[in-house]
């Protein structure tokens, strides 16, 4: 939500239906919306990109969107807007990294050794510390 916006502590405020909520279609957060929020109080948009810039040009109060996602976007000056609130909604929206069928064929090790780059970051810490440095 917008930086200077301090009556929005939690997406339990979003439900009163005095808000407008700026949603990406076909994402989880659009689907939590549907199912939540009234829906004289949703705009729909074709890329996060555009809910956060509606956000941002005060066409709408708040957008819902991954955690991880939007720090980065925070931190790494993409967006000029804050979070608010706990995360919530925990185990809805699962992560994944998808690889081409071609490049699994054409390199039929790929997915074994990207695997264990993965294992190794979990285990080593860092992917800890990337998401505590990144995505906090």
């Amino acid at each position: 939500m917008a930086e200077d916006n301090d009556t929005i502590t939690s997406v339990d405020d979003l439900t009163s239906g005095d808000y407008t909520v700026a949603l990406q279609t076909g994402t989880i957060a659009y689907e939590y919306g549907v199912a939540n929020l009234p829906e004289s109080c949703i705009q729909a948009y074709d890329s996060q990109a555009l809910a956060y810039k509606a956000v941002e040009d005060g066409q709408a109060d708040a957008t819902i969107y991954d955690l991880p996602g939007t720090n980065y976007a925070i931190k790494t000056g993409q967006i000029q807007l804050k979070t608010v609130g706990d995360e919530f909604y925990i185990g809805k929206a699962p992560y994944a990294i998808a690889l081409s069928f071609d490049i699994c064929e054409q390199y039929p090790e790929i997915l074994d050794d990207f695997n264990a780059a993965i294992d190794t970051l979990c285990d080593n810490g860092t992917l800890d510390q990337l998401n505590e440095e990144w995505c906090q």
